[in-house]
């Protein structure tokens, strides 16, 4: 073995002497955009009788999971300038990428999908509804639905209000698409 390696030094010269680097966390990854969640879909009455039979479905169109800590549901009414809150997290819930989130009136009882959040807010005719990141009135506004007849400052989608167990449901959900559609309820949960 010796003798190889001497034969090897003499035809090929010294073997070259390789420093031992300190290891270093590789880069991160390339990323895409932030994480962000659109308005899916909302319901906004089962009927004469079940007005609090409201719902609201998120969705994450992005590759990351992202963390409801901080963000807020809120409503407004068809002029409204103030937000009145439908659902706040303080507290870690994480939407995982390509997964649905939903909140449900409390009352809600026969909801086809369990919800992953619920609070007494009710919705109605001409409302909007936002999801904010940060307080009332002031947090930046992730995305927004109105309906009906409104001037709430709200996106607008429908001069139509849904009829019982109908929804506004956005057509598009990876395209960043804004176009809504009123179709039959069909709530989906994370």
């Amino acid at each position: 073995m010796l003798g190889a390696l001497l034969i090897q030094m003499i035809l090929f010269g010294p073997a070259p002497q390789v420093a031992m680097a300190e290891s270093t966390p590789a880069a991160p990854a390339a990323t895409e955009a932030d994480p962000y969640l659109v308005i899916s879909a909302v319901q906004i009455t089962g009927g004469t009788g079940h007005t609090q039979e409201d719902f609201i479905e998120l969705y994450n169109p992005t590759s990351a999971p992202l963390d409801l800590n901080g963000y807020r549901l809120v409503k407004r009414t068809a002029a409204g300038t103030t937000d009145t809150t439908v659902q706040a997290w303080s507290d870690a819930k994480v939407v995982l990428p390509y997964h649905f989130f939903l909140w449900a009136n409390s009352n809600y009882s026969a909801i086809a999908s369990t919800p992953d959040a619920t609070s007494s807010a009710t919705l109605a005719d001409n409302n909007g509804v936002a999801l904010r990141y940060g307080g009332n009135d002031t947090g930046e506004i992730i995305d927004s639905v109105a309906w009906g007849s409104t001037s709430n400052g709200f996106h607008f989608v429908s001069s139509v209000n849904p009829a019982a167990n109908k929804s506004l449901v956005r057509e598009n959900l990876l395209e960043g698409d804004d176009s809504f559609s009123i179709v039959l309820s069909n709530p989906r949960n994370s």
